[in-house]
């Protein structure tokens, strides 16, 4: 049968039709030994004298930013939305590690950073006692650093982002599954989707949706 017409309305009369057909369970249904879950904790890091330095003169340049395609004369006069959302990604990843503008105004993360460091105390803990983690960030560049110090660290790890060829990234998650790594890495559009991580118990993000007030 053929189902023609909004979404709102045509919705339910499809969820009617393979009702018959399908069966939904809650997950703690099929996996019986699924821990509780826990709710979620949020920890703040403060940012490093030189981090601090960079961070503020981004945000000033951002703002001045702002303020150069406003009209003077109407504070709600709308902004470039595209160019608006690339202001505040830039000032979020100076958030996380020093950071500097290439020539071609591109965001280049480097150590130190504070995040990293409270991070992989956080690692570090979790592995001693034989927990299986997963760590997540929007940005590359900061996933890059944190498993430069995973390998001097010693620590197992598997890693997917968009660099990693997908042949690799499927040994990688199969490696992770199968216990040969204690800590899986990745962006969240590459390892956040299509993927069962279900080895892990925990889950550390490195960065968080942000506002500057």
């Amino acid at each position: 049968k053929q189902i023609e017409g909004p979404k709102e309305e045509t919705l339910s009369e499809l969820q009617a039709l393979i009702e018959p057909y399908t069966i939904r369970r809650l997950l703690r249904e099929v996996r019986k030994n699924m821990p509780d879950r826990m709710p979620p904790q949020v920890y703040e890091v403060e940012l490093y004298p030189e981090q601090r330095k960079a961070y503020e003169q981004m945000r000033l340049d951002m703002v001045a930013w702002v303020n150069d395609h406003a009209e003077p004369s109407d504070d709600m006069s709308p902004l470039i939305a595209q160019e608006v959302v690339a202001q505040r990604m830039r000032l979020l990843q100076f958030a996380c590690a020093h950071a500097h503008l290439d020539e071609e105004g591109n965001v280049r993360l480097s150590e130190p950073s504070s995040k990293l460091d409270f991070a992989m105390q956080l690692i570090n803990s979790y592995v001693e006692q034989g927990v299986k983690l997963i760590v997540f960030s929007d940005f590359r560049q900061l996933i890059e650093l944190l498993n430069v110090r995973l390998d001097t660290a010693g620590i197992d790890y598997v890693t997917v982002h968009g660099h990693v060829p997908t042949e690799q990234r499927i040994l990688n998650v199969d490696k992770f599954q199968n216990g040969s790594a204690m800590v899986f890495t990745g962006t969240i559009k590459s390892g956040g989707t299509g993927i069962d991580l279900f080895a892990a118990s925990r889950v550390l993000f490195l960065n968080r949706d942000w506002s500057a007030t």
